[in-house]
């Protein structure tokens, strides 16, 4: 499958949605991101999830409180909603205040130490430009990170080609991750939200077109062979897939596991979570961008109802997500008769 044949496909599946079903699906996106963030976010760092902790904060009763991961994806959605930004497009210097400004507001929310190295600068009048130019020799969790991929699910939801999908998530990841493995894994992101948004869900999903579709976004050639491995997986044990997919930061690992929980389950998100968790590692980012993968098919209709109402300000959420959807419909075309 090339490009061109993708970009068809993701067409004509976004311009039958109505509406309605355009903000069931960026409600689902957002709020299924949420929700993973925080269900993931007590595990963060552990090889192994142990499955009574998890089943105890599963079905607890606890706020799923989230991190910095959804923290940053709501201030870029507001930021794509925002009249002066067009088309959903994007302005740099705005969204690198902006971020700064929600880190000061919450500085306890798990922001990576490159994030806080750029904020901190921002905010003393430091151009992001020249503070992010500091961490390109960083080979830690923001050099290579995953922290631009898990905020960046906005720019898939707005029904754009898939160019601009993959060039606005770059422009989006590269004010705190320099390297071009976070900025691939944040395009990677972006494409794969774009696709499930706009996949039919009166069709049972095709996980090898889909996965032949992600395969054909130019986000970088390092996550070719990881997405390749996927199919090698089919009918695996879970305990198989868990061991292989383990992860930690890097956007090199926590972006193909994140597609591979949504691609074991696409139409269960409950299950989709649950496996986001079990990878282990950085449980909250790889679980907030799973579930943003299934809530973006499934819509927020189909998220567990025990759950939602769970998440932390989630008035706020659904608001944001409303308003990116307002911005989505304006240049959505009218499905077909």
């Amino acid at each position: 499958m090339d490009v061109p044949a993708v970009e068809e496909m993701r067409a004509t599946g976004w311009a039958a949605l109505d509406p309605a079903e355009v903000r069931d699906r960026i409600r689902g996106a957002i709020l299924g991101g949420a929700c993973g963030d925080g269900l993931g976010a007590p595990f963060v760092g552990q090889d192994v999830v142990a499955a009574e902790r998890f089943e105890g904060h599963r079905h607890g009763m606890r706020l799923l409180t989230h991190t910095d991961d959804t923290v940053l994806t709501l201030v870029l959605a507001q930021h794509l909603s925002h009249p002066a930004g067009g088309r959903g497009d994007l302005h740099e210097d705005r969204l690198a205040r902006e971020f700064a400004w929600a880190w000061r507001r919450e500085p306890w929310r798990a922001h990576g130490t490159g994030e806080q190295q750029v904020f901190r600068s921002v905010l003393f009048g430091i151009p992001w430009r020249r503070a992010a130019a500091e961490l390109v020799g960083d080979t830690g969790s923001n050099g290579i990170g995953n922290g631009g991929a898990a905020r960046v699910a906005p720019v898939g939801l707005l029904g754009r080609s898939l160019d601009a999908v993959l060039g606005v998530a770059r422009r989006s990841a590269q004010l705190t991750h320099p390297h071009p493995l976070g900025q691939g894994g944040a395009a990677l992101q972006a494409a794969a939200v774009a696709l499930a948004a706009s996949s039919d869900r009166d069709r049972p999903f095709d996980r090898e077109v889909f996965l032949d579709a992600v395969l054909a976004c130019p986000a970088h050639p390092a996550f070719v062979p990881r997405l390749h491995r996927m199919r090698q997986l089919e009918g695996e044990s879970l305990a198989a897939v868990v061991g292989e997919f383990s992860n930690a930061v890097s956007a090199l690992e926590s972006v193909p596991a994140a597609i591979l929980a949504f691609l074991h389950s696409p139409d269960d998100p409950e299950q989709v979570l649950d496996l986001a968790v079990r990878f282990g590692g950085d449980t909250s980012s790889v679980a907030a961008m799973a579930g943003t993968l299934v809530g973006a098919r499934c819509g927020a209709s189909q998220l567990p109802s025990d759950l939602v109402p769970r998440i932390e300000d989630g008035p706020r959420v659904v608001d944001i997500a409303d308003g990116l959807a307002r911005r989505a419909v304006m240049f959505a075309p009218v499905p077909a008769a």
